[in-house]
């Protein structure tokens, strides 16, 4: 986030990804990123099934969803407070349809969504059968027009995300992370001890970055042979 910051002040917007955390959120607003990427299931749920959400309300269950609400929330009153337009949510990591509908439904701008997903919402008809499935398709909130936080309202039933934080547990004290807080002086010195304190976070993001580490070294090795190929 150190690095984004000085990138915006050379004219390069970013993109701040492996968010898992207020925190992160609130530490890339203040580098000036102009998308943020927050991850609603972990990297290890796809290979540990126990870590996999599996509820049939994802928006009232997921355990991420009150951390994204979270998110949502401060970045409406930092808006409201600054008038300076905050970083949008391109939410990643979803792992089937009612996922995507949930994370519309919590507020989310964007989402990288997977090819089998997008057909699969394609070829889902909508008649009362999907409406059944998706409440939230039955009334789906208006386009909305930038600046997105200007008039952000979360619905009703998601009320009660902002008084619990699942990945936390019971031990949370309900106060959001300060938007005070200059989290990227000293090279980030706030934002790591923020992350350092959260063991789900520490967890998160090492299995991230060895994720990232793997498929960079098979690219590199990919290229590299294919490389060797043209030559010979």
């Amino acid at each position: 986030m150190a690095a984004a910051k000085i990138l915006t002040e050379e004219g390069i917007r970013t993109l701040g990804t492996s968010m898992f955390s207020l925190p992160q959120a609130i530490a890339a607003s203040q580098a000036g990123c102009l998308f943020v990427s927050p991850y609603l299931n972990e990297v290890a749920a796809y290979e540990d099934d126990s870590l996999m959400h599996k509820g049939d309300d994802p928006a009232m269950t997921h355990p991420m969803a009150p951390g994204l609400v979270h998110i949502l929330e401060t970045y409406a009153k930092m808006y409201q407070a600054t008038g300076k337009d905050q970083p949008l949510i391109v939410i990643a990591s979803n792992a089937n349809i009612g996922e995507i509908i949930a994370t519309a439904e919590l507020g989310c701008q964007h989402i990288t969504i997977l090819a089998h997903h997008l057909e699969e919402l394609q070829n889902t008809t909508f008649d009362d059968t999907a409406v059944s499935r998706y409440p939230f398709l039955e009334d789906p909130p208006p386009k909305r027009q930038t600046p997105y936080y200007k008039d952000f309202k979360r619905r009703d039933r998601l009320q009660g995300h902002m008084k619990i934080d699942p990945l936390i547990g019971p031990t949370w004290d309900g106060k959001f992370a300060s938007t005070e807080t200059d989290w990227l002086a000293n090279d980030g010195e706030a934002l790591s001890k923020a992350i350092e304190a959260d063991p789900a976070v520490v967890k998160k993001l090492k299995d991230v970055f060895k994720a990232f580490g793997d498929a960079d070294v098979k690219a590199k090795a990919a290229i590299e042979s294919e490389i060797a190929n043209l030559k010979g």
